[in-house]
C-alpha cells in the first residue's frame, strides 16, 4: 500500500458547484431572481488561461525586445466564461438573442458593469484567489 494513499485521486476531497442569485437583471416568470452556478478550476485550467491572456510587450530602448504581460481584463473574462456553469456562455441560442458570437463577446454584453465585477469577484474568492490588500491587512495584524 502507498505511503501517498491520503493523496490518491479517489480521496480527493470534491468541491461541490457554488450557486448565487446574481442580479436583479436576470428573473423567471414569477419575478424571483435567477441562479447562476459556478464551478472550481483546476491549476491546468488557471495556468491555460492565463496563458491565453499573456501579451506581448516591446522593452522601452531595447528594440526588438519584449516581455510578456498578464492582460487581466482578458483574463477576467475568459475565468469567468471557464468557470460559469449556468447559464452556459455557449449556448447558441442565448448568443443570438444577444446578437453575439461566442462565450465572451456574450457575457461582456449580458453584464453590466456592476454585474461583471460581482462575478469576476465571486469566482475568484470560490477559487481561493484572495485580494492581495487582504493579505496586507493581514500581515499588519
Amino acid at each position: 500500500m502507498s505511503k501517498f494513499k491520503a493523496f490518491m485521486a479517489q480521496n480527493k476531497k470534491k468541491h461541490e458547484n457554488l450557486k448565487f442569485k446574481l442580479s436583479a437583471d436576470f428573473v423567471d416568470e414569477e419575478g424571483n431572481l435567477l441562479e447562476w452556478e459556478i464551478k472550481h478550476l483546476t491549476a491546468g485550467e488557471n495556468e491555460r488561461i492565463q496563458n491565453e491572456c499573456l501579451d506581448k510587450i516591446p522593452v522601452a530602448g531595447k528594440p526588438g525586445q519584449f516581455t510578456r504581460e498578464l492582460n487581466m481584463g482578458k483574463y477576467n473574462t475568459k475565468l469567468i466564461c471557464h468557470a460559469l456553469v449556468t447559464p452556459d456562455l455557449n449556448d447558441k441560442d442565448l448568443q443570438d438573442s444577444y446578437g453575439v458570437m461566442g462565450a465572451e463577446q456574450l457575457v461582456l454584453t449580458m453584464l453590466s458593469a456592476a454585474d461583471y465585477n460581482r462575478l469576476s469577484a465571486k469566482i475568484l474568492e470560490f477559487n481561493g484567489f484572495k485580494d492581495i490588500n487582504e493579505d496586507v491587512e493581514e500581515a499588519k495584524n
